[in-house]
């Protein structure tokens, strides 16, 4: 394997491995195949980093719920990501929503890009649930969503909208907050 066939797949094992050394998306002809692996390896540190209000059908569930709703950019990537792995020693379930009226509650909803024209129906539809909602559509924590990803200069980044937490009840670990590109400030959303 050539130094940059190994300094390619050591980015991809840190990005996916690693809690939040903010993985490189790599150059132009790997960043499409590793953007969605990256982004799924985020989804699920989004889970391990966050508690739910005690009293939520989140902490009292059986499994933890990662969602995504529209059309679905991650393909297997997601699948393969959450395989095996388990949050808080539970087993992950992975739902794919295809129409609003199927969406439910979950722990972690992705929410595709195509789809961010319809936020507030979605916001709507979770009736403040204690969901991290997560977009890659620009502005989506100024919409009201929790986290939204991004790449920027080949690197994954994150924002996050602390209020909509907070009035939410979600418990965002200092790790999670410490590696966060900045915090928006919206009043808007679920």
């Amino acid at each position: 394997m050539s130094s940059r066939g190994r300094q390619l797949a050591g980015t991809v094992l840190c990005g996916l491995s690693m809690a939040w050394a903010s993985p490189e998306v790599s150059r132009a002809e790997g960043a499409a195949s590793l953007e969605y692996p990256v982004k799924a390896a985020f989804l699920l540190n989004f889970a391990k980093f966050t508690e739910w209000p005690p009293d939520s059908p989140q902490a009292v569930a059986e499994s933890v719920s990662i969602c995504v709703f529209g059309d679905d950019p991650f393909g297997l990537a997601l699948d393969k990501t959450v395989e095996g792995r388990l949050v808080g020693g539970r087993p992950i379930v992975l739902r794919r929503y295809r129409s609003l009226a199927d969406v439910e509650p979950c722990h972690v909803l992705f929410i595709a890009k195509p789809e961010s024209e319809r936020l507030p129906l979605v916001f709507a539809r979770l009736g403040g649930q204690p969901v991290i909602t997560v977009g890659e559509s620009e502005g989506f924590t100024r919409r009201g969503g929790v986290i939204e990803l991004s790449v920027e200069n080949n690197r994954a980044r994150f924002e996050i909208n602390l209020r909509v937490a907070e009035r939410l009840g979600l418990g965002l670990s200092s790790r999670l907050l410490a590696v966060a590109r900045n915090f928006a400030t919206s009043t808007e959303g679920h």
